[in-house]
C-alpha cells in the first residue's frame, strides 16, 4: 500500500480538471496506483500533482496558466471509485491543499 497524502475529490468520468495555478507541465505519465497523472511546476519550489486521470490535455514542458483546464477525469488509478487526487507539495513535502491557496 503507497503512502496517501494530498487529498481525493470525487468527479465524475469525463469531468474537466483544471490548474489551481499557473506554471509549466514538468511531467505526464502513469504511476503505479495513481494511473495518468500530470505535475506542475509553480516556482517558489511548488508543485501541485493531479492523479487518476482519463486523458491529459497538455504535455510536458508547456507552460499552463490559473483555470486552464489540464485534464479529463477517467478510470485510470487503482482507487475503487472515480474521482481526482491532488497534491500540493512545498520542497518535496506534501500540504493540506484545503489551507493553501495558489495566489498566482
Amino acid at each position: 500500500e503507497l503512502p496517501h497524502r494530498g487529498m481525493d475529490y470525487l468527479a465524475a468520468e469525463g469531468d474537466t480538471v483544471y490548474a489551481t495555478g499557473a506554471g509549466t507541465v514538468i511531467e505526464v505519465r502513469k504511476h503505479r496506483g495513481f494511473g495518468l497523472s500530470v505535475k506542475i511546476d509553480h516556482g517558489h519550489d511548488v508543485r501541485t500533482f493531479y492523479a487518476h486521470l482519463g486523458k491529459n490535455l497538455v504535455n510536458q514542458g508547456q507552460t499552463v496558466h490559473r483555470g486552464q483546464p489540464i485534464a479529463l477525469i477517467g478510470e485510470s488509478g487503482t482507487q475503487s471509485s472515480i474521482g481526482l487526487h491532488y497534491e500540493i507539495r512545498i520542497d518535496g513535502i506534501s500540504v493540506n491543499p484545503e489551507s493553501f491557496y495558489l495566489t498566482k
